[in-house]
């Protein structure tokens, strides 16, 4: 679970901060959420999070993606680099989605064989 806040431009509020009930109840009341810290495009961000171990992970691979695409093609905008950043990690998401459903959906089709196969009272009964 995730929960966040950045520094929003200067003058704006469209990045509010957390509410007070945000910061202190999760949704689950057996999760117990902590503020975490971190900097993409040299900016800091804070996040409410369960794990953070896993945030710092997503945080170091938005920024390393971001940068890569900006070297990797020469853009200078930041925008136009978080854009493509995106776009890339969007198309790896779903190639990623993809090969899980045609895995998934050859597993159910082999489990439906298995269960169709007939075993012999006489061997069934040895297991």
């Amino acid at each position: 679970m995730i929960r966040g806040e950045g520094a929003p431009p200067s003058g704006s509020d469209r990045h509010p901060p957390l509410s007070d009930n945000d910061k202190q109840r999760p949704e689950d009341d057996s999760v117990t959420l902590q503020r975490v810290e971190v900097t993409i495009l040299n900016q800091a961000f804070t996040f409410m999070c369960d794990d953070e171990k896993r945030i710092r992970r997503i945080a170091e691979l938005v920024d390393r993606e971001i940068g890569e695409v900006a070297r990797d093609f020469g853009i200078v905008n930041t925008l136009n680099s978080v854009i493509m950043a995106m776009m890339r990690m969007a198309d790896h998401y779903m190639e990623m989605k993809e090969r899980f459903e045609r895995v998934e959906d050859k597993t159910l089709k082999l489990l439906k064989k298995v269960e169709n196969v007939e075993i012999p009272c006489d061997v069934r009964d040895e297991w």
